[in-house]
């Protein structure tokens, strides 16, 4: 019998091990099982932690690396990528404007600002791109993209002429706007797969800046803010970004970032997916192996390995799902749509255990998997 061709294409398990690890662990399970196949790895991202890596592997470009200012003006160096010759960049905000960059007691919803993020676009810029791929989450901003504008030239003035720095908490004062005449030809692509809009109960404010470090009443400040900023779009722009879907997400900056620079939102998964050809990969493998830290109700919504589903059902080929974690029950939803999914623990452990033991239990289910398949080789 042929060998079975198998597609290895899981997402990261966040803080446990890189897409390229999960994927290097399934592929020696399956080497070492019964199965006779032959085996693709081809590692995905949905806009999150790991993008970057991912894009530019995929691409053949170059991580750079810019001394940029962290969420409360600290330096550090933050990576980004380049392909020269598609003048594209990428660029993760976490790494520069991330919330993981501070402990609990910095967390500063008021404070903190997005600019280390445009500097690294900034760089980008110089170094020739036209094209930057900016992937939002994780963001510990509520700036509106402000801290972003000004590292790109724009200049935000208060009552009394004075030249404002970018924070949520410094919206509310901006007066007088003047904008930069050195972007034009500038594409930004804009990864968001949240659908919260920019102000009001549901939106940036509201739903994340409680955990940015925002009290109620600063909640109810940063949403004023924000309500001020998109006022401002309005008027020097002519574009309503209040009814933007995902405006609300990293703090505001998809709208900031769609009124002030023309910006696209894209659902993060199906862009990269397309990006990385796996519609191709599909069509030439018999099975599809995927794999995430936890396949439940949220997989469903724009998750990497389920866009990777629906883009192999439309092939009729099989998904088997691999996670740390799984729903005891699997419920009666989209969930059932994957062939199989298999948790990769093998004993009851704790999770700082179970992570430090990742790469070892997804080799042996693997293996095991690998093993199911080869009885239709018999």
């Amino acid at each position: 019998m042929p060998a079975l061709k198998i597609l290895v294409a899981p997402n990261a398990f966040k803080s446990a091990a890189t897409a390229f690890d999960i994927a290097e662990a399934i592929k020696k399970g399956l080497q070492k099982s019964k199965c006779q196949s032959r085996i693709v790895c081809k590692p995905i991202a949905d806009g999150g932690d790991g993008t970057l890596p991912i894009l530019v592997d995929a691409l053949q470009g170059e991580i750079f690396k810019k001394e940029v200012s962290d969420p409360l003006g600290r330096k550090l160096m933050a990576p980004f990528g380049y392909i020269a010759d598609k003048k594209l960049a990428i660029i993760e905000m976490a790494d520069a404007s991330g919330l993981r960059l501070l402990s609990g007691t910095e967390k500063n919803a008021m404070k903190a600002s997005s600019v280390g993020t445009g500097e690294l676009m900034k760089e980008a810029i110089d170094l020739g791109a036209t094209h930057i791929i900016l992937c939002i989450g994780g963001s510990a901003t509520t700036d509106g993209g402000m801290g972003i504008l000004t590292a790109l030239g724009y200049k935000f003035l208060n009552s009394n002429g004075k030249e404002l720095a970018g924070s949520g908490g410094a919206l509310k004062h901006i007066a007088q706007v003047v904008e930069p005449k050195s972007l034009t030809g500038l594409h930004i692509t804009v990864l968001c797969d949240v659908s919260n809009p920019l102000t009001g109960p549901l939106g940036a404010a509201a739903v994340y800046g409680p955990q940015k470090g925002a009290s109620p009443e600063q909640v109810a400040q940063l949403d004023d803010g924000l309500a001020h900023w998109a006022n401002l779009i309005r008027q020097h722009r002519g574009v309503d970004v209040t009814g933007v879907k995902g405006g609300g997400a990293a703090g505001g900056i998809s709208a900031g970032l769609v009124g002030w620079m023309d910006a696209e939102l894209k659902p993060g998964a199906e862009f990269i997916l397309e990006l990385l050809e796996m519609d191709k990969a599909i069509k030439e493998t018999d099975v599809v192996i995927t794999a995430e830290g936890s396949l439940d109700e949220q997989t469903a919504e724009g998750k990497g390995p389920f866009v990777l589903l629906e883009m192999a059902e439309k092939h009729r080929k099989p998904v088997v799902g691999l996670a740390g974690r799984i729903p005891r029950e699997i419920p009666d939803s989209e969930l059932r749509r994957f062939l199989a999914l298999l948790p990769v623990g093998n004993q009851p452990e704790s999770l700082e255990t179970a992570m430090a033991n990742t790469l070892i239990n997804i080799e042996r289910t693997a293996f095991n998997l690998g093993n199911v398949l080869a009885l239709q080789q018999l």
